[in-house]
């Protein structure tokens, strides 16, 4: 089932338009809400925003417009969607027509930042690409649709060496001060009147930026860089796209560059809590661990909900023998990450440097189960095996996680 299917849309808005959804056919609606970063907003003419990419250096013609739709879309548009209805009865048509048309089958792939007519086409889809075709679709039925963000709600996923923050987005239409929000049960109680729209252009650099983390992923880092370049003229003053960019160089051992970029993110957003990890990690590399140090409790902000952040912090205290710490940190990412195998492994190291052996074991128990591949899980099997093998004199022996 797509995660956009769980849904409901929120009456934020004037008794006009309220009266008008009641009219509407009785059908369960979906969502344009998702989990991956980033989002578009209305706002700007496509010369309007030519214009703008022209005015940081670029040439639009050489800038892809993920917004863009063709005939056949548009006669979708037109064949399932009446022009006549209100507005906000179009909007609900429109989101369950994609939903349970029987010519259209959508399947989520978080990886894919398709454009709007990659998606129709396809089939694929993440959150941003829905987003993207949603809005697209909206805007062709000259809906005032746009892209809200969520500051206080992020997700976080482990990809190798690379650590994913995905911020939380929703869609609404009509004007700031009359407008109806769709809402998607994702979990903790959010409030949506705290979402902020961002302008076409920034969309646009963070459409580059997710493009370019992709790329990455994929091993592409010479791809993934001019993407990244791209998305921070496009979006000079957005923390996140400075953040890829950095981690871009980063991977490509350009840590001077690197560094400068992670500072430019902190420039932007002094509270960027994924500029601080990465600029952590980069001191580790070029030597500087006591400085490195110096910023760790800059990350234990309660506003900080990144599990990996915890365990990076976890696995320094176990190092330097700070015990009681370790099992503190860890078990603040596994609250946060409490179905990922690499948060009970995390536990069951803290328990055997404990002594706390069958906690230990109960620990690795739950992991296996969840992900037996984690390298996590596979080091505290190791030290539970280390552990069992009798020494010389006959008592066991014991390691810790260093």
């Amino acid at each position: 089932m797509s995660p956009f299917l769980k849904s409901r849309l929120d009456l934020t808005s004037s008794p006009r338009v309220q009266e008008a959804w009641a009219a509407a056919p009785p059908r369960r609606v979906g969502v344009l809400v998702c989990l991956l970063g980033f989002f578009l907003t209305s706002g700007l003419s496509a010369m309007d925003l030519a214009q703008e990419i022209r005015a940081v250096g670029l040439n639009p013609e050489e800038i892809l417009q993920p917004v863009l739709l063709d005939d056949e879309i548009r006669a979708w548009v037109a064949e399932n969607v009446p022009r006549s209805a209100p507005e906000v009865v179009r909007l609900k048509i429109l989101l369950e027509s994609l939903q349970h048309s029987e010519e259209l089958s959508f399947e989520y792939q978080g990886g894919f930042t398709g454009t709007a007519r990659e998606v129709f086409h396809s089939g694929r889809f993440n959150c941003l690409s829905f987003s993207i075709l949603f809005v697209s679709l909206a805007r062709e039925m000259q809906l005032p649709a746009f892209y809200l963000m969520l500051d206080q709600m992020e997700s976080y996923e482990k990809e190798g060496d690379l650590i994913v923050a995905s911020q939380h987005i929703t869609a609404g239409y009509g004007f700031v001060r009359d407008r109806t929000i769709l809402e998607f049960d994702v979990g903790p109680e959010i409030n949506y009147q705290l979402a902020e729209p961002i302008s076409d252009i920034d969309a646009l650099a963070l459409f580059y930026s997710n493009r370019g983390a992709e790329m990455l992923r994929d091993g592409k880092p010479e791809e993934a860089l001019k993407m990244q370049r791209i998305a921070t003229l496009l979006g000079p003053e957005l923390a996140p796209a400075w953040t890829n960019l950095g981690v871009t160089q980063r991977r490509l051992n350009d840590l001077s560059s690197a560094q400068e970029s992670y500072v430019r993110a902190l420039e932007v957003d002094r509270h960027n809590l994924a500029a601080y990890e990465n600029m952590v990690v980069l001191l580790r590399l070029q030597g500087e661990n006591n400085l490195a140090d110096e910023m760790l409790p800059l990350l234990t902000r309660r506003k900080n909900r990144n599990p990996y952040t915890y365990l990076s912090l976890g696995d320094l205290s176990l190092r330097d023998g700070r015990l009681e710490d370790a099992e503190k940190f860890f078990r603040r990412a596994y609250r946060l990450a409490r179905y990922e195998a690499e948060t009970h492994a995390a536990m069951g190291l803290s328990a055997l440097a404990l002594g706390e052996r069958n906690k230990a074991r109960q620990w690795l128990d739950k992991a296996v189960e969840i992900d037996p591949e984690n390298e996590r899980t596979h080091r505290l099997q190791r030290q539970l095996l280390l552990q069992e093998i009798p020494t010389e004199g006959g008592v066991n022996g014991a390691s810790l996680n260093r």
